[in-house]
């Protein structure tokens, strides 16, 4: 049986799709200008990207350097946070689970919401 022109063009609209939602995250994701360090889902500190710092916790240590931000050192068995290395785009994170530490660099410059519903 040959291919229709229907056929065709069902395959490219969904590896259109496919491609969209692969790429969307790169987009999205531009740089930020800070980041937010929580312990236990409590907010411990915002810091900003464009000044070069250490952050010490009881567990861990994090480190500002060059625009991204990483968990330098660790208490942690497995080390999966330290071998994460530096993030600076928006929406990427840092998780430590032993130590239940989150690094995240939230999107957009500001913490102002976009649309209010009531």
């Amino acid at each position: 049986m040959k291919p229709r022109k229907g056929d065709y063009l069902v395959a490219f609209i969904v590896l259109a799709a496919a491609l969209f939602t692969w790429f969307y995250p790169f987009l999205r994701g531009g740089a930020s200008d800070r980041a937010v360090v929580t312990k236990d889902g409590v907010e411990l500190c915002t810091l900003p990207l464009d000044k070069d710092t250490e952050f010490a916790l009881d567990e861990a240590t994090i480190q500002v350097k060059d625009g991204k931000i990483r968990i330098l050192k660790s208490s942690c068995p497995d080390k999966v946070c330290v071998n994460t290395g530096g993030i600076s785009k928006s929406g990427q994170s840092i998780v430590c689970v032993p130590n239940r530490i989150i690094i995240k660099i939230p999107y957009g410059d500001s913490g102002d919401a976009d649309i209010i519903v009531s």
